[in-house]
């Protein structure tokens, strides 16, 4: 009998491993034996067969009710969970492979063949459960699960909501065009766990369901620098991964007009028609007012891919203007385009190329440049019946929400702007003077709150809403780059600021 049973330990042992569900054999996080010992004898319920105790074939469960298969895609702190098997829904209930769950977090996990336990240990705690059934034990203390446990062709199921509970994680779910996705993080991880402002900010993101990637820095020092939610092709967002940052471009359209007066190539004053010959009411259009939104052009442009600026620049000048010039406030695309055309033609370099020179490339902004269909940014959705679909293609024009960054990217600007590096001191407070009619001024969006100045830029495109907010007095910056269309950013960034009042 002994050598029988060695023998069938020998055949067995490495396919139970891939099974999913061992029967005996420790599976080894950072709490399991290091050697591998197991505590029972194993065996793998696949192996059994026709064999299996009548206990045991109670067990197994039907695929009939599946919903989702191939498309459920759980994260657990951040890293996709590995594994052979497969995550489903059914019945409104996700399902996980209790293997390689288990591995994916660190914990260990053992079978008790007599009783049809599994037992698994994280850090102090203890988790018992029956098999088949929606009893769940932690450190003895009895609790029903959602849905009881499957074993499906050997391999052990348990409810994701259920598992990630008994392990006190967070977790978020979202529905994508690429199917459902999960993204669960153990207390051990939480980089915001301690009560704090920051943590406080951390849980609202998550809470609300903020898709897209953050990060909040004071005095220079990073608070809080994480991506939430999906990045498209079956990916979370993460912070160093580039994004459309949509009209929190124009602030580098400013900028570069700015850069080219302290270079003596043109000035405020100078008329539109000095760099667009025969444009209409050229003569009357200063470069002031089209930074300042105040020339009178429409709000927006043709979006046709792959148009140039000048294809862009003819059509505007189709257009006709809503008001005198210098007479009021109207935000304006076109503007903004026409200022992109006028530095290049007093540059004499792309608008690209000049913002690379000028910005980019002194300040080591590595991840930031003008988007094209093939650049590598996160995917923007748009949210229609709780699923997140993906948007397709944001097309946009020099000058206006043309750029691609990264929150840490946008943070090395932001900083320079508190120095003379790329502009100086009395250039970069004119982009801060509101014009007559808006509290807006060169690129940026001005107020006064609680005694501080406040100065802000905010984007919008196809699948894209950003937010670039700044409290020049406490050295304080939120910067919001969500790849969800449409959404309340201002919300988002309000909340934010008010809990630095708490």
């Amino acid at each position: 009998m002994k050598s029988q049973m060695q023998h069938l330990l020998k055949q067995t042992a490495s396919k139970a491993l891939l099974v999913g569900v061992t029967v005996g054999i420790v599976i080894l996080g950072s709490g399991g034996n290091s050697q591998g010992e197991a505590t029972s004898v194993p065996f793998s319920l696949q192996e059994q067969g026709k064999n299996q105790p009548q206990q045991v074939k109670a067990w197994q469960s039907s695929q009939s009710d599946i919903q989702e298969q191939n498309q459920t895609m759980i994260f657990v702190n951040n890293q996709r969970m590995s594994g052979q098997t497969n995550p489903f829904i059914a019945q409104g209930v996700t399902y996980v492979p209790l293997r390689d769950f288990v591995i994916n977090t660190g914990a260990s996990l053992s079978w008790n063949g007599k009783s049809g336990e599994v037992i698994i240990q994280y850090g102090p705690n203890k988790m018992v459960h029956e098999v088949g059934s929606d009893v769940w034990h932690t450190n003895g203390d009895r609790s029903l699960m959602t849905s009881p446990s499957r074993v499906i062709q050997g391999v052990t199921f348990l409810p994701f909501r259920d598992l990630s509970n008994a392990f006190e994680a967070s977790f978020s779910l979202w529905k994508t065009s690429d199917g459902t996705l999960i993204s669960m993080q153990t207390p051990d991880q939480d980089k915001y766990a301690v009560e704090d402002t920051v943590a406080k900010i951390d849980a609202y993101l998550k809470n609300e369901s903020y898709v897209g990637n953050v990060l909040i820095a004071k005095q220079g020092e990073i608070l809080l620098e994480d991506g939430y939610g999906p990045a498209g092709k079956g990916q979370l967002n993460q912070p160093e991964r580039k994004s459309r940052i949509a009209s929190i471009s124009k602030q580098f359209t400013a900028a570069a007009i700015l850069k080219l007066a302290e270079k003596d190539k043109l000035a405020l004053s100078d008329t539109l028609n000095k760099f667009i010959p025969e444009f209409p009411r050229g003569t009357e259009i200063t470069l002031d007012m089209l930074l300042s939104h105040t020339a009178g052009l429409p709000a927006d442009i043709p979006r046709v891919q792959g148009a140039t600026v000048e294809e862009t620049v003819a059509s505007i000048k189709n257009m006709k203007l809503g008001f005198d010039p210098g007479t009021a406030y109207r935000y304006s695309n076109p503007g903004y385009v026409l200022l992109a055309h006028i530095i290049e033609k007093a540059s004499g370099m792309s608008y690209e190329s000049f913002l690379s020179e000028s910005f980019f490339k002194p300040l080591g902004m590595t991840s930031t440049g003008e988007a094209t269909p093939d650049s590598d940014t996160i995917q923007g959705h748009l949210l229609d019946q709780g699923k997140l679909n993906v948007a397709g293609y944001y097309i946009s024009q020099s000058g206006t929400g043309s750029l691609y960054s990264t929150v840490y990217d946008l943070l090395k600007w932001e900083q320079a702007l508190y120095t003379e590096e790329i502009l100086s001191q009395a250039s970069i407070e004119k982009m801060y003077v509101p014009s007559p009619y808006k509290n807006y001024g060169y690129g940026w969006e001005i107020e006064e709150r609680k005694g501080s100045r406040i100065v802000s830029t905010t984007g919008g495109g196809r699948g894209y809403t950003t937010k670039l907010i700044r409290d020049l007095d406490n050295e304080l910056v939120i910067i919001l780059l969500s790849n969800q269309g449409q959404l309340d950013i201002n919300k988002f960034s309000s909340t934010i600021l008010n809990m630095f009042d708490e």
